[in-house]
């Protein structure tokens, strides 16, 4: 039986071809569900954090992911990726966030 944070990676994958940290704008919509537009109206809003990089790219942490399926990077059911440690992902989020 696969948990929701195995199936959440599982679908980041699928997406991505990777198991990434970060994804854009038009991958979150397909991972969680939504119409592009709605994803590009919930960082607008500012609902979702993004990262702003050079060239107006925009991408989208996977915490984001997570946190939409109501799981926390703390919590006992674990968003790390497998072969990370808890510290180092959490010190990740604590760069991206605002």
């Amino acid at each position: 039986m696969t948990t929701a944070v195995e199936q959440i990676w599982t679908g980041i994958e699928s997406v991505t071809g990777q198991r990434a940290l970060t994804v854009s704008v038009a991958e979150y919509a397909q991972i969680v569900g939504i119409s592009r537009i709605s994803a590009h109206r919930m960082v607008a809003r500012g609902d979702v954090q993004k990262l702003d990089l050079p060239l107006s790219a925009i991408r989208i942490p996977v915490s984001e992911i997570f946190r939409a399926f109501g799981i926390g990077m703390g919590t006992t059911d674990s968003a790390v990726v497998p072969g990370e440690t808890q510290d180092s992902v959490g010190s990740l989020i604590c760069e991206v966030t605002p």
